[in-house]
């Protein structure tokens, strides 16, 4: 298997028997984080202290981003998370590092609290604060008084009217902006420094290490490959739909070890050889199906 620096759900249950429910066990009983996949982007870097963001620089970074290993037992029930701090887990993907501070908002503001000029690469660290960069823009109380200005122009009465509702800027007249990232539990991944501390029985790093994967005889995988050939010519969705209308004389030809359970509308229910109980849900079904020769 190629080597990689995250492994996605669908992955993880093809090569080594580690079902999205395993991921969620671990998130909620460990520190696990998931991680997501991001394009090159430009964000400040720092740490989080008591709400408060303090930065030590910015950085252009590409790679997987983690969540905090609340948001992600969060994740697992809104399926959808927002954030403004993520943090870098690929130190190798950091690249232009800069520490001069490039914003003309004075410090603390609304998105910085302070700003030191730390060699942050030049420090040990598994994993380090970020935030995207910000756009600098004229602040809401400047943008009402340009209005208010605007307006008094075209209609002087308007401006007498106008003259006690100004609001007073205090020296602030920008302020640093960005919309928060969004997160989907579909596109959640797991690190494969991971893999090895958070699931030590199912995988050995070794082999993630050098590439190569040998996991062994999946129980689940051979009911399903049986299933493909009972039905060649349905697709994941058909063979799914299939599993509700089974005959128990087409089940018993294709479930050899007799480990599936049940199966309801939108999960399948099955036992290991070890008897430990687990469940597929149908989506994770239909991407894994296709995968299985």
């Amino acid at each position: 298997m190629l080597e990689k620096d995250y492994y996605r759900f669908t992955e993880l249950e093809s090569e080594f028997q580690i079902t999205k429910e395993d991921v969620r066990y671990a998130a909620e009983k460990t520190n696990l984080r998931l991680v997501f996949f991001q394009a090159k982007r430009k964000y400040l870097i720092g740490i989080k202290t008591n709400d408060v963001f303090n930065a030590y620089g910015y950085v252009y970074y590409s790679g997987p981003v983690a969540l905090s290993n609340e948001q992600s037992n969060q994740l697992f029930n809104s399926l959808k998370v927002k954030t403004e701090i993520v943090s870098l887990v690929i130190r190798d993907n950091i690249k232009e590092v800069r520490t001069d501070y490039p914003f003309s908002v004075a410090l603390p503001n609304n998105y910085i609290n302070s700003w030191t000029d730390i060699k942050v690469l030049e420090r040990k660290w598994e994993s380090i604060a970020a935030k995207p960069y910000p756009d600098e823009k004229d602040s809401g109380d400047k943008l009402f008084n340009d209005f208010i200005s605007a307006v008094s122009k075209m209609n002087p009465s308007v401006k007498e009217a106008t003259k006690n509702i100004t609001r007073k800027l205090n020296g602030i007249d920008k302020t640093l902006t960005h919309d928060q990232l969004t997160f989907s539990l579909p596109d959640a991944c797991v690190l494969r420094s991971d893999l090895n501390t958070h699931f030590p029985a199912k995988v050995k790093l070794s082999n993630v290490d050098s590439g190569v994967s040998v996991p062994p005889k999946n129980q689940l995988h051979e009911f399903i490959k049986n299933l493909k050939v009972l039905k060649p010519d349905l697709r994941a969705a058909g063979l799914w739909h299939h599993l509700n209308s089974l005959t128990e004389e087409e089940m018993d030809s294709i479930d050899d070890d007799s480990i599936i359970d049940s199966i309801g509308p939108k999960t399948l229910f099955w036992t290991d050889s070890n008897g430990h109980q687990k469940t597929l849900d149908k989506r994770s079904f239909e991407n894994l199906a296709p995968k299985l020769k």
